[in-house]
């Protein structure tokens, strides 16, 4: 799969190359490009656009599409969640393993009624870490419930992103 960008009128979800050598180029997650006027500042339309898209040396069928989509919006959602969530402005890495410790943390801080504080944790980059300190339960949860928070609205819109494609473009 690459990122390519291109005028507008030269995007088409599916274009055949060669019906005789079962060349196909698919496209998808089309976003028009927007430009900045010099004169106003404002953002205007310009004549180009940007997409995703995969050459295939066959005929695609609807199970095959499913699953390139499928692992494409899925790997934007889980970048999303791993880089994009920002804590007290400090950048806050989601993976998997640390969510089940923040879970954790607050789970075990709320059961003991905070005999488990204070918790440290280690935020920022790696070339900038940030280390926060959590006192109390309530200090904790104003870190905790918007992290789960936003790991939810990355889920749903990556959901609606998938929900939202049209496979009848797609069709040969």
């Amino acid at each position: 799969m690459i990122r390519t960008n291109g005028l507008k009128i030269n995007y088409k979800p599916l274009e055949v190359v060669s019906e005789v050598d079962n060349i196909y180029i698919i496209r998808w997650d089309y976003a028009e490009v927007k430009e900045t006027d010099p004169e106003t500042k404002l953002l205007v339309d310009s004549d180009l656009a940007v997409w995703a898209e995969e050459i295939l040396y066959h005929k695609p069928n609807e199970a095959e599409l499913r699953k390139l989509f499928t692992k494409y919006y899925n790997d934007i959602t889980d970048n999303k969640i791993l880089s994009g969530f920002v804590w007290n402005e400090m950048p806050v890495w989601l993976s998997e393993e640390n969510q089940r410790n923040y879970k954790a943390a607050y789970d075990i801080a709320v059961q003991k009624n905070g005999a488990t504080l204070p918790v440290e944790f280690k935020f920022g980059t790696e070339d900038a870490p940030m280390y926060q300190i959590f006192h109390t339960v309530e200090e904790l949860e104003k870190f905790y419930l918007p992290a789960v928070s936003y790991v939810q609205q990355c889920l749903a819109e990556g959901w609606r992103m998938k929900d939202a494609i049209d496979y009848s473009l797609y069709k040969v």
